[in-house]
């Protein structure tokens, strides 16, 4: 019988001792540590003095560092190995919280300039070191024939004790300001650090990346995905806490929110990786991005509380089937050659954000911030309907 075919089978004598596991334990107390502070980064440098148009560009710099870094990080895995560069990742995610913890302390020293280039380093450091080491480990702890199922419980079981931490941190921030929450992130980190060393090293083997691969990719189709994923996370992690922040909503709505939604994303993650084992995820995906797409556009035009919860709360049920689905494709054919399917979409990937952090840059030349960003929204909402074309192909 397959232990993982529910999440309360795990069995306890395993629990630390497997890989698969371990990934699960130490993802959710990441998740959990960063969910405290992601969603209200932008806002804790608006609060620090910098204009919006600054944080553009660099979100458009830091990307730019980390689709280049992606190339050393494989190098820097195959010398340490997966287990120890996500422990590294994790040991930089902890001093990037240091730096934000001190942040008026090194904009003293330092200077206001350069201290976004220490922090925006840092956080592309760790971010890219995460990313790559965790694609990969989940690819080795898997099979093709699970894939979906796993990737569907790796993404809901930390969603599911990240379901409080937007809420959590909110409550953190108003009540004992943005310092006390990075210690708190800091403390899961090390937390989360410790849980990796259960269980043996995971060798990478010495796959040669092949630029032609990279950019070419299996399929042009894939690559356009790729790209539209991208411009789908900004749209939807960075812009939509923006916007809701430009509204006046308090930070503690802004949590509250975010549970609701995320509450029903992972529920939605369980179930829906199972049924892309089953069924295949090409409905799947095209039922998702439809419904997603359309979630982005509504919120565009929503005014009112009532409004924002229900087309936020759409779009964690349809992201996640969208979400899901796509990835769990993603690494059942990935299996076969991990350091090239990787790569291939994180560069495109990594196109849709930067293109989309230079169009707002420009948009907001001419219209409002905030005309910018509902632009941007609608226009990703728009696109992201190219998924149910794209995958039906």
């Amino acid at each position: 019988m397959d232990k993982y075919k529910h999440l309360h089978n795990f069995q306890v004598s395993e629990l630390f001792h497997n890989n698969y596991n371990e990934l699960i334990i130490s993802n959710t107390l990441r998740t959990f540590a960063l969910s405290l502070i992601s969603l209200f980064m932008p806002i804790f440098l608006i609060k620090l003095g910098y204009e919006i148009r600054t944080i553009f560009v660099l979100e458009i710099l830091m990307l730019s560092f980390s689709f280049w870094l992606h190339f050393f990080v494989f190098r820097v895995i195959r010398y340490l190995g997966i287990k120890r560069t996500l422990v590294l990742s994790y040991i930089t995610t902890i001093l990037f919280y240091g730096i934000l913890y001190n942040a008026s302390g090194f904009i003293d020293e330092i200077g206001r300039g350069w201290f976004l280039v220490l922090m925006g380093g840092v956080n592309v450091c760790f971010t890219t070191l995460y990313w790559v080491a965790q694609h990969l480990y989940f690819v080795k702890s898997t099979k093709k024939e699970n894939s979906g199922k796993r990737y569907g419980v790796l993404i809901a079981v930390p969603m599911f004790l990240g379901i409080v931490s937007p809420f959590a941190g909110s409550a953190l921030i108003t009540t004992h300001g943005f310092e006390v929450s990075f210690l708190v992130a800091i403390f899961i980190m090390v937390l989360a650090g410790i849980v990796m060393f259960f269980t043996d090293e995971i060798v990478v083997d010495n796959n040669k990346m092949d630029l032609k691969k990279i950019w070419k990719g299996s399929d042009a189709r894939l690559n356009a995905m790729y790209f539209i994923e991208g411009v789908n996370v900004i749209a939807t992690g960075f812009m939509w806490p923006l916007i809701l922040f430009m509204m006046k909503f308090q930070l503690m709505f802004m949590g509250l929110l975010y549970l609701v939604s995320n509450t029903i994303f992972a529920i939605i993650s369980v179930y829906g990786g199972k049924f892309t084992d089953i069924a295949g995820p090409k409905k799947m995906v095209a039922i998702g991005s439809i419904g997603h797409g359309f979630s982005l556009i509504f919120r565009a035009y929503a005014k009112t509380v009532w409004f924002i919860t229900g087309f936020q709360s759409m779009g964690g049920f349809f992201g996640a089937l969208w979400t899901v689905s796509f990835k769990s494709n993603f690494y059942k054919k990935s299996h076969d050659d991990p350091v090239n399917s990787i790569m291939n979409m994180e560069v495109y990937q990594h196109l849709g954000r930067i293109f989309v952090f230079v169009f707002i840059f420009f948009l907001s030349g001419t219209y409002s911030i905030m005309d910018s960003f509902l632009i941007v929204l609608v226009f990703s909402g728009v696109l992201t309907f190219g998924f149910s074309v794209l995958i039906s192909e």
